[in-house]
C-alpha cells in the first residue's frame, strides 16, 4: 500500500485534484477531509481578514477622537 503525507501548511489542491479525477483512487474520504481542510483554511483567511479591517477601522477612530481630544485641550488653555 502507498503511504501518502500531506505537511499541515501545504496546499492540498492539487492532491485534491487528483483524488476528484480519479488519478488517486485508493483513497476514499479523503476528498470530502480535503474540502474540510479548503473550508477551514478559507474561513481562517475571511476571519484574519476581517479581523484586519476591524484594526483599521478602530485605528481611524483613534485617529479621530485624538484629534477632537487635542483640540478640546486647545480650547482649555
Amino acid at each position: 500500500m502507498a503511504e501518502i503525507s500531506i505537511g499541515i501548511a501545504s496546499d492540498t489542491r492539487a492532491f485534491a485534484t487528483g483524488v476528484r479525477s480519479g488519478v488517486l483512487q485508493p483513497l476514499e474520504d479523503v476528498e470530502k477531509a480535503l474540502d474540510g481542510v479548503e473550508r477551514a483554511g478559507d474561513d481562517a483567511t475571511a476571519d484574519l481578514v476581517g479581523g484586519f479591517k476591524g484594526a483599521q477601522r478602530a485605528t481611524k477612530d483613534l485617529e479621530r477622537d485624538n484629534k477632537d481630544l487635542a483640540e478640546t485641550m486647545s480650547w482649555m488653555r
